[in-house]
């Protein structure tokens, strides 16, 4: 199977996929924005997990189905992620937390978030999740 996600490493290439985007002719559909707790072992997935739900929660995208456009299947997704361990990251883990899969999945952890200490001393880790969800336009009408 071929991998479809992908870990961007630079804020030079994070920039540089997203004009590469538009000038393939993509337009952004969405940008949201989440954040995920792990109250008591301060795992980073654990956090980025409960940051990707709080958006899927939150977000219903019904129009790419609905107006017969290209559908979310075709869709790329850029996903910065700002947590105090970005080494902690795995896109493969992220790309089986999407309930639909995209054409490709570009995941920028970048050091964020939050380590506080919370009750007992149990540590806090709070991440913090910005979705782009980029569609081919539609160039039939």
């Amino acid at each position: 199977m071929k991998k479809n996600y992908f870990l961007i490493k630079s804020p030079e290439e994070r920039l540089k996929i997203h004009i590469d985007l538009k000038n393939k002719g993509y337009g952004r559909l969405i940008i949201e924005t989440g954040i995920g707790i792990d109250l008591m072992h301060a795992e980073t997935m654990v956090a980025v997990a409960r940051a990707i739900n709080d958006i899927i929660h939150r977000v219903c995208i019904p129009a790419p189905d609905e107006l017969g456009t290209y559908g979310l299947k075709n869709s790329v997704i850029v996903i910065d992620l700002g947590v105090p361990e970005p080494e902690d990251i795995d896109p493969g883990k992220i790309w089986e937390l999407l309930p639909v899969k995209p054409m490709k999945l570009y995941v920028y952890p970048v050091k964020g978030g939050l380590e506080t200490i919370g009750y007992k001393e149990c540590r806090i880790l709070v991440a913090v999740v910005s979705i782009h969800i980029y569609l081919p336009k539609n160039r039939g009408y």
